[in-house]
């Protein structure tokens, strides 16, 4: 639990501190959307991509997580949209049920879990970002379309390009490809660097690593 807190309380303090500075205009909101878009253009995909390709597909995508997190998230999605609906036109129903289901497991994912699963967590956290992305979010998209004719077909092709194009989606599919052909990209995580640290440093300090004179 302490392990846990150690991880989760330095993250959730940086999200707290950003929100602090957005709050009280300490940084211009041209600043927030660059580093948004560098996260979701280059940093996230680059991550995903070399961790999906650093193992098997076998150990990325496992059915019976993929499908019961999907059915989670549809489930929720569904119940809260119903909800909503009397109170709410279809749109803004479908709106608050899409922000309900979807856990903003993009961000939050990898610092959450890497750090504890290292490079396992890369299939949970790529099948959660493919339920959320790909399904949840064109689905809410499409039912958010104004109830006029034509309307719910231009938003199902424009949801279905914003999938085809999206980096993140992209990413996952060419590190699960690379990692099925073989092509590893092996590099370290977070952890296992930490990890490896610590070991040094015990090296270092264990009596039978001194070196004496004589």
């Amino acid at each position: 639990m302490i392990a846990f807190l150690a991880i989760c309380l330095p993250i959730f303090a940086v999200i707290g501190v950003g929100f602090a500075a957005a709050r009280f205009r300490l940084i211009q909101p041209a600043m927030i959307d660059a580093v948004g878009a560098f996260s979701f253009l280059f940093a996230l995909p680059a991550l995903l991509l070399r961790l999906m390709a650093a193992q098997p597909l076998g150990r990325s995508f496992e059915a019976g997580f993929f499908f019961g997190y999907l059915g989670a998230c549809l489930t929720v999605f569904g119940a809260v949209m119903l909800a909503a609906l009397p109170f709410r036109r279809r749109g803004p129903a479908a709106a608050i049920g899409a922000a309900a289901a979807m856990g903003n497991v993009g961000y939050l994912g990898p610092p959450l879990l890497l750090p504890l699963l290292g490079e396992r967590g890369a299939g949970p956290i790529a099948m959660s970002i493919m339920s959320e992305v790909a399904v949840v979010l064109a689905l809410g998209s499409v039912l958010m379309a104004p109830a006029v004719p034509g309307a719910g077909l231009r938003n199902g092709l424009r949801a279905l390009r914003s999938v085809a194009l999206n980096p993140v989606l992209l990413s996952i599919a060419g590190g699960a490809l690379l990692g099925a052909a073989g092509c590893r990209c092996r590099g370290r995580s977070s952890a296992s660097s930490a990890s490896s640290a610590r070991r040094r440093g015990r090296r270092r300090c264990s009596p039978s690593a001194a070196r004496w004179p004589g």
